[in-house]
């Protein structure tokens, strides 16, 4: 039987003055989505659990927290995070995830960074400007990721997106 890993994704938003996404591109010699540009994110962890219940939140939220802080230095309340839609993994890939993406609005005074490790380059961007660099291919994308895009490009404003995902279900 096939292990599906939960795990966690966050959206970095901010208007600059338009929508603007962070996001980083993975080493080119990992397993999993190699030089893949990606939003941060990563595997919840047993360690997430204590953390959930004492914010009284989820533990895809106390993990893409924490993935946000470790992947990219910027600090965000799990307490704020708004789901965006989920990504179940088809049977028969190789690694198999149940992701929660979730967007929030970056704080101000973190601009973000990558290990150099895990994580080589990091940028913040136009959602359009990155699906036309994925167009021309200059970047890869795996699928949940561009899709995120393609809906991300719909709006000029965070505050505009913010308050149609708390109007909307979260799609599956």
């Amino acid at each position: 039987m096939e292990r599906v890993r939960d795990a966690a994704t966050v959206i970095l938003v901010r208007d600059r003055p338009e929508l603007h996404v962070f996001v980083l591109r993975r080493n080119p010699s990992l397993v999993f989505a190699p030089g893949a540009t990606v939003f941060p994110g990563g595997a919840v962890d047993p360690v997430d659990a204590p953390v959930a219940a004492a914010l009284g939140v989820d533990e895809f939220r106390a993990a893409a927290a924490r993935e946000c802080l470790e992947e990219c230095g910027i600090p965000v309340d799990a307490r704020e995070l708004v789901e965006f839609a989920r990504w179940i993994t088809p049977v028969g890939a190789p690694r198999r995830y149940d992701t929660r993406f979730f967007v929030v609005r970056a704080p101000e005074g973190h601009e973000g960074e990558h290990d150099g490790s895990e994580l080589v380059e990091s940028a913040w961007m136009r959602p359009t400007d990155v699906l036309r660099a994925f167009a021309n291919g200059e970047i890869d994308l795996i699928l949940p990721t561009q899709r995120s895009l393609e809906v991300l490009a719909r709006f000029d404003r965070v505050d505009a997106l913010l308050t149609e995902l708390r109007e909307a279900p979260c799609p599956t």
